[in-house]
């Protein structure tokens, strides 16, 4: 059996000078290694609570409850409305399966107003 490789989480918060809408691309494994990072992004999106956060899980290679997790907190927590984009096949199962279709809009795109975000 070959190796397992994992690739390190990323995660960019971008915020608009209008502050409406604060843009979240995360690459890479989610897990609960990562649940330190997650918690700071959700207090610094949280605290900016302008008038919602898309979530970019397009590049998003594994998640475990960890990131639904994170991503309920957003949805429950006073972030704004709450939009996820581009989940792919395992994440938009995962999504259905908890609920979280229920608190945040989920697209198979970005939006028209996604910001140009460095590449992770």
């Amino acid at each position: 059996m070959a190796p397992m490789s994992h690739d390190r989480m990323t995660l960019s918060i971008t915020r608009p000078p209008d502050g409406a809408v604060d843009y979240v691309q995360i690459v890479g494994d989610v897990d609960l290694s990562e649940l330190e990072a997650l918690d700071r992004a959700a207090a610094q999106l949280q605290d900016g609570a302008g008038g919602g956060v898309c979530v970019d899980l397009g590049g998003t290679t594994f998640m475990d409850s960890t990131l639904v997790q994170f991503l309920e907190d957003l949805g429950d927590g006073g972030a704004g409305h709450l939009v996820i984009c581009r989940p792919g096949p395992m994440a938009s199962r995962l999504i259905h399966l908890t609920g979280l279709d229920a608190v945040a809009s989920v697209r198979a795109d970005l939006p028209p107003q996604w910001p140009n975000l460095p590449a992770a």
